[in-house]
């Protein structure tokens, strides 16, 4: 069986897409939206990885009450309708999913509120820990 690829919009770009979430939408819109990915170069997936790049959902409310999609906000995983494939495709680019983002990420809710987080980076050089920040390092004998 060979699988024509008809562009290489989604070239290394994996999706998640929520279909259970979507229940007005019929089979064969969800055959197409499986179609409209793999043909233009995505990965879909049904298991929500920090390797995922989009979470694609046709209900927001419903995915965002889930576990996949708690999951995705908190790692940062952007949350978009399938208005993003579709205008994807019609540009011929992969788009900035920022006007379709169907929630906020942690990462600016954080901010919002007014939280800095500093992602803190360990490594062992001997006996001594050297823990990195942003700021400053600090030495832990």
């Amino acid at each position: 069986m060979v699988v024509l690829q008809v562009s290489d919009i989604f070239h290394s770009c994996q999706f998640v897409v929520d279909f259970a979430a979507s229940s007005l939408l019929s089979f064969k819109r969800k055959q197409e939206i499986r179609s409209e990915i793999v043909d233009n170069g995505g990965i879909l997936s049904y298991i929500l990885t920090k390797q995922t790049n989009y979470l694609v959902t046709g209900n927001s409310e419903r995915t965002l009450s889930s576990y996949k999609g708690r999951t995705a906000v908190k790692n940062g995983i952007p949350v978009v309708s399938f208005d993003f494939i579709t205008e994807c495709i019609k540009s011929g680019k992969l788009l900035d999913s920022q006007p379709f983002l169907l929630s906020e990420t942690l990462e600016s809710q954080n901010f919002s509120s007014g939280k800095i987080v500093a992602k803190i980076q360990s490594s062992k050089k001997g006996t001594k820990v050297v823990k990195k920040t942003a700021v400053r390092q600090i030495l832990i004998k």
